[in-house]
């Protein structure tokens, strides 16, 4: 994955994931992409960034099922 450090205006530059199970998406965005992880505490539950070469890419939250 090429790392970008500039966006033009408008460009997508980053991806959040709600999810109701952010274990399962952790395994799988490490599993898949090799990315590393870490949690970061909140109040309520970790916010999960990923990292790439260093830098951070995505990152997970819960999303409460309705």
């Amino acid at each position: 994955m090429p790392r970008i450090d500039a966006y033009e205006t408008g460009i997508p530059c980053w991806t959040d994931v709600a999810t109701t199970d952010p274990d399962d998406a952790v395994r799988f965005y490490t599993t898949v992409f090799g990315w590393e992880h870490e949690a970061i505490p909140t109040s309520s539950d970790p916010y999960h960034m990923f990292m790439q070469d260093g830098a951070y890419v995505a990152a997970c939250v819960r999303q409460d099922a309705d």
